[in-house]
């Protein structure tokens, strides 16, 4: 959440981060990884594959994430897309955002997004997996 809000402009505040973890414990966000490349030692080298996947956890980098932050009888809205910088271009968030709307269609919920028009590169792929511009609106933060 922290760099979530670093790279996209927000303050960090506890309020959101209190939704997040409450959002993650409700099982509404969801995270995509790559498996992590892991050494092998040399004594490693006569077990089987299957043993050694055992023995290890697995680790992922996070390479996207997104939520479902309004959840109605009727609708469900996406929210808190958020792809690190170095895995940007590569489609993982429109991969993402694609399957969680497939989920709730299949809810019949009408799902919605709210996207910054600035950011042409997250907009045109919103477009190209069905999202039409139905309004626009203006966040006013009061400090």
């Amino acid at each position: 959440y922290p760099k979530f809000c670093e790279d996209v402009g927000l303050k960090f505040n506890e309020n959101g981060l209190n939704s997040m973890i409450r959002n993650m414990k409700s099982k509404k966000v969801y995270f995509w990884g790559r498996e992590k490349p892991q050494m092998i030692d040399d004594k490693d080298k006569d077990k089987d594959k299957e043993q050694k996947q055992q023995e290890k956890e697995k680790e992922y980098d996070l390479v996207s994430l997104a939520a479902i932050t309004g959840y109605t009888p009727h609708m469900a809205r996406i929210g808190f897309v958020y792809t690190p910088q170095n895995e940007r271009r590569k489609g993982y968030a429109t991969h993402i955002v694609g399957v969680l709307s497939q989920i709730m269609e299949k809810e019949n919920k009408m799902v919605w997004i709210m996207a910054d028009k600035t950011n042409i590169a997250s907009n045109k792929a919103y477009t190209r997996i069905g999202f039409k511009l139905e309004s626009t609106s203006t966040l006013t933060i009061f400090e």
